[in-house]
């Protein structure tokens, strides 16, 4: 039933994203050919309206982003489980695990095709000649960046950073999904309950990662907030505070996700 349950949400999610990355694809193509040609006839009477169409690919690379994240983390669940709509989700043959599943593997798909698409679309934008002749020292830059992040080699911190990158996603929608379920729970003000609760989780979390930092820090002769500079100027620490991330999210992950299916299971409220 979970993969029946997928199936149709990719069907009911692709109807609104699907159009809206074609979109993104078309301007893409049509802003790369644009470029060039306004490269290859340059005149600064148009300036303006160059800037100005730069501004308007700007904000509707925006726009795609914010929509996408909006619309897979709060507008989506929040119409299948707890609006009218809800009441006919409920009833169907499946538990609440595997609604929280099937949206769960669908917005990370649809996630990481959405930062795939938005990272294309920018490297097209902004790629010439010059940039494919330096293309090797573009990708010794990309690796430094890889190793700075995660303290790993290039290899290992590449696929420590995509394990980073799936995680703190499923967290991130499992933490909205918990905070709307605990939030509906009540009988007045469930948004503004959702949005405290949301807050004061984002809170909780910040704290701990920073009081991490530091402590991971101190075996480096780090004291107080400047040991944050000292873990993040160390492989080794930089190495420990990314796998600390990554654990602390699969917590913070699980500990959600059964909130959320105890709070659609047990408390759900409707009205």
């Amino acid at each position: 039933m979970l993969g029946k349950l997928i199936k149709y949400e990719f069907h009911a999610v692709s109807r609104f994203l699907l159009p809206l990355h074609l979109a993104l694809i078309l301007i893409t193509f049509v802003g790369r050919f644009y470029v060039q040609f306004a490269l290859d006839n340059i005149n600064y009477r148009f300036a303006l309206f160059h800037v100005s169409l730069v501004m308007f690919y700007v904000l509707a690379l925006f726009a795609i982003f914010v929509l996408t994240y909006v619309y897979l983390y709060i507008l989506r669940p929040h119409r299948n489980w707890f609006s009218d709509e809800g009441y006919l989700m409920h009833t169907l043959p499946v538990t609440p695990a595997q609604h929280i599943w099937s949206k769960l593997i669908v917005s990370v798909c649809w996630i990481i095709m959405d930062l795939f698409l938005l990272g294309l679309s920018i490297f097209l934008m902004m790629i010439n000649p010059d940039v494919l002749q330096s293309w090797p020292k573009f990708i010794e830059m990309l690796q430094e960046m890889v190793v700075s992040f995660t303290g790993f080699d290039y290899v290992l911190g590449t696929i420590t950073y995509v394990i980073s990158l799936l995680v703190d996603c499923a967290r991130g929608i499992l933490v909205v999904y918990m905070c709307m379920a605990i939030g509906h729970s009540f009988n007045q003000y469930k948004l503004l309950i959702s949005i405290a609760i949301y807050i004061g989780v984002y809170i909780g979390t910040s704290l701990v990662n920073t009081l991490a930092a530091i402590l991971l820090a101190i075996p480096f002769g780090g004291s107080g907030f400047s040991s944050l500079f000292i873990v993040s100027n160390s492989a080794l620490g930089t190495g420990k505070m990314t796998w600390f991330e990554i654990v602390f999210s699969l917590v913070v992950a699980t500990i959600a996700f059964f909130i959320t299916q105890y709070f659609l299971s047990k408390q759900l409220n409707l009205e």
